[in-house]
């Protein structure tokens, strides 16, 4: 692994950034969060190139080498562990989460050190993304407005599921505290596992929908559906191995009956929601967004069937209205007893 580091101060915040193939995105990147990185030193960069480094990253990187760590893996890691890799020798107190495709605003990094400065008692911020589309047409237009074509914080009755990595912050020591997994997870379901670990850990969290970044959406449709299955299929690897009621829950029965309802779910719902568009507009929304749901629950019933055989365990039963409530009053008195740091 090559390192290319340089020598800036002690900083309170690590940003890491993990990025494969994607050159181009990470220099747009670096152009927005350079002229933040200039005036505030008390934040480190660190990118961590995931097994793709090439004379493309290099010119990218190397106008920026005064303001970043640049590390490259011989072999492709996956998203986690290229991201805790980029944390080795982090000394910092808050770990900053972001992708190589995000475009952030002028003041991201002032945002976010305001919100660690007047909430000093969480140890998780969860931000949102706004899709950037990056084509033009009416049909692509249709899909950018569709949930979830950029990555979305989901929330329950008994609090935060996922924080989405691609704009979050965390304390450090509840962030590495989601080792790295055997398991390769793709985007979403590793956002699931690396905010279950911090919670399960004690982190304290805020959902903040201040704490906004741009997420560039690129014109390739099919390429959305199939990382939706793959979603669906690394999630029930996920709650078989880890035997998780409450992901189970989320995505319920591994049947196809279950995922044409949630399609023709997904369906009607962006039918409703697209209704001050125009019919085609709103036509196309309707079918992308069932589409979306069925892979996704494709997904989830496929692996479901193959890591089922290959751990011979099946996907473990929903959380009980009383495992709920226990649940709940488990974070109720963490809440209000935080564990000593």
């Amino acid at each position: 692994m090559e390192k290319n580091e340089n020598a800036r101060p002690a900083a309170r915040f690590r940003i890491v950034v993990p990025t494969r193939n994607r050159p181009n995105d990470l220099a747009r990147l670096l152009s927005a969060l350079a002229p933040q990185l200039r005036r505030r030193r008390d934040f480190a960069l660190v990118i961590v190139n995931d097994g793709s480094d090439s004379d493309a990253y290099r010119s990218v990187i190397a106008p920026y080498e005064d303001l970043l760590t640049y590390l490259a893996s011989s072999e492709n890691l996956g998203i986690g562990p290229a991201r805790q890799l980029g944390l080795v020798d982090a000394q910092e107190e808050y770990v900053v989460t972001t992708d190589d495709d995000c475009i952030p605003g002028p003041l991201w990094l002032d945002r976010i050190a305001a919100l660690a400065d007047a909430h000093a008692g969480a140890d998780i911020f969860a931000g949102f993304t706004d899709a950037v589309p990056s084509g033009g047409g009416r049909f692509f237009r249709a899909w950018s407005a569709l949930p979830n074509t950029t990555p979305e914080v989901v929330t329950d009755p008994l609090g935060l599921v996922t924080a989405v990595t691609a704009n979050a912050v965390f304390r450090r020591e509840y962030f590495t505290s989601a080792a790295p997994l055997t398991l390769n997870l793709p985007y979403a379901p590793d956002d699931y596992h690396v905010t279950q670990a911090a919670l399960r850990a004690g982190a304290s969290f805020r959902v903040e929908t201040r704490l906004r970044t741009g997420h560039i959406l690129h014109p390739q449709f099919f390429d959305y559906l199939r990382r939706q299955y793959r979603y669906g299929l690394a999630a029930a690897e996920y709650a078989i191995v880890f035997n998780d009621r409450r992901l189970a829950g989320m995505l319920g029965d591994p049947s196809i009956a279950r995922a044409l309802a949630r399609g023709r779910e997904g369906m009607l719902r962006q039918w409703r929601e697209a209704r001050r568009t125009g019919f085609f507009e709103r036509s196309v929304s309707a079918l992308l967004g069932g589409l979306a749901a069925f892979s996704l629950q494709l997904g989830w019933l496929r692996g479901a069937n193959r890591f089922g055989r290959e751990h011979g365990k099946s996907i473990p039963g929903a959380l009980s209205l009383g495992d709920q409530f226990s649940a709940f009053c488990l974070d109720v008195d963490l809440a209000s007893n935080p564990p000593e740091r």
